[in-house]
């Protein structure tokens, strides 16, 4: 119980303070930030300071007491970043955060465990997140629009979230006493690890003010696929690619954030949960890897749709999708996780540059039929009846089709449709082989 709960807690202290405290806007000038964003920045540091403390502490087979402290200390920066009397006005303040994060995300990483609940809660954070601070008072313009400002959240319940990470954190470690890590990580699963969190912070550096962020990001889930297969083993490269599966379809979020109500925050935590249960009961990967290519498709179908329900159906089969192959395919090696624990933020930046482009086109549509019919003056001028000229305002929509979301949709489509396709081979052939050598023992016996 206290490792699931540290492996939880763990996990959406991560993705809630990547995007939330320092979160910056996808088209704001990356001048000074590492990796394009403060967000990405953060993230990556973490992904890298995860995969060299796991490294670490696997090689030197420590107590799991000192791997639990280096997460208590991991808290204890945090905490003092946060009590900064003006923590925007200090520039290293992501990498500062992401140096903490990285420490605090070492026992969900190295306890095999943990791993599942780590990565459970980690995509509710970013997927939920903006409905919880909706809902509970915070500044709905905070999380998910990725604010320039780099001010952690100060909330009361944050500290009640801390103070209950540490109770985990003792806990586990006084269940764990005595105990050493026998976690042997190859240098290979090591360098893989480093490389994903690396490449997608440059990813974001280099691409995320061209408009190509979105296809930088498919190729970097692309090649991931392929670099898997081709060095890591059988068995770790399944995990990974279906792990990658479920973080590249948030690229394609309906957003559940559009209309935030408690419908669709019980919704989406129903759906999550659901996958969750699913996956730890029946563990099928090639299965939970289809249901990620339903739910990219619907996704996609949902921001061409004007009917609100559709958005939030496909936004509980997106969620459904997540936990369920998370819950189905992990463990994996903790510094392929470690390097994967970057990608959900990756995912939520591309989702968001999307988003906002085609509603920047249009929005621009609009204002071009607005100049076709009226006065270009007029229509800027708030809508009243002088005399016999009618002055309106623009139009304004509840709903914005996003058509140019349908490629990038149907992409990740074949992609998870793909990777299905290579979880349900290897697991027939691993099902063959058991087969095969099953006779060979019985007449060895003989």
């Amino acid at each position: 119980m206290a490792t699931s709960a540290t492996g939880s807690l763990s996990g959406m202290i991560l993705g809630y303070s990547v995007h939330r405290s320092v979160g910056a806007g996808w088209n704001a000038p990356s001048a000074g930030q590492l990796f394009g964003t403060s967000a990405l920045t953060a993230a990556v540091i973490a992904g890298v300071v995860g995969v060299g403390a796991t490294s670490l502490l696997a090689w030197g087979q420590v107590r799991y007491a000192a791997v639990f402290g280096t997460a208590l200390a991991g808290l204890a920066v945090l905490g003092a970043v946060n009590a900064l009397p003006a923590p925007d006005e200090w520039d290293e303040l992501p990498i500062a955060l992401g140096i903490a994060l990285g420490l605090l995300i070492v026992p969900a990483l190295l306890i095999r465990a943990a791993q599942r609940w780590f990565f459970g809660g980690l995509i509710a954070a970013v997927v939920l997140g903006y409905q919880v601070d909706n809902l509970f008072g915070s500044d709905p313009s905070d999380y998910r629009a990725f604010p320039s400002s780099t001010v952690p959240a100060q909330q009361p319940w944050q500290l009640a979230v801390a103070l209950l990470l540490i109770t985990a954190l003792l806990a586990a470690m006084w269940c764990r006493r005595g105990e050493r890590v026998e976690s042997e990580l190859s240098s290979t699963s090591v360098m893989f690890g480093a490389a994903i969190a690396i490449s997608a912070g440059l990813v974001a550096r280099v691409w995320s003010e061209s408009g190509w962020l979105a296809a930088a990001a498919l190729v970097l889930v692309a090649a991931t696929f392929a670099a898997g297969r081709r060095w890591l083993l059988p068995e770790q490269a399944m995990a990974l690619a279906a792990a990658m599966a479920g973080a590249a379809i948030l690229v394609v979020e309906p957003g559940l954030d559009v209309e935030p109500s408690m419908v669709t925050l019980v919704v989406g935590s129903a759906a999550a949960v659901g996958g969750a249960v699913y996956g730890l009961r029946f563990r099928r990967p090639a299965l939970a890897v289809a249901v990620c290519a339903v739910a990219a498709l619907l996704a996609t179908l949902s921001h061409v749709s004007e009917t609100g329900w559709v958005r939030v159906v496909a936004g509980a089969v997106l969620l459904f999708a997540i936990a369920m192959t998370g819950f189905s395919c992990l463990p994996i090696e903790p510094a392929l996780l470690a390097g994967w624990s970057v990608l959900p933020a990756l995912a939520s930046l591309t989702s968001r540059e999307l988003t906002v482009r085609t509603d920047t086109e249009s929005a621009a549509a609009v204002n071009r039929w607005t100049s076709d019919y009226y006065p270009t003056w007029a229509a800027y001028v708030p809508g009243r009846l002088t005399g016999e000229l009618v002055v309106i305002d623009a139009p304004q929509q509840t709903f914005v089709s996003r058509p140019a979301m349908i490629i990038p949709g149907l992409i990740l489509t074949g992609l998870c449709a793909a990777c299905a396709v290579g979880l349900a081979r290897h697991g027939a052939d691993a099902s063959r082989d058991r087969n095969a050598s099953q006779p060979a023992e019985e007449s060895g016996s003989d």
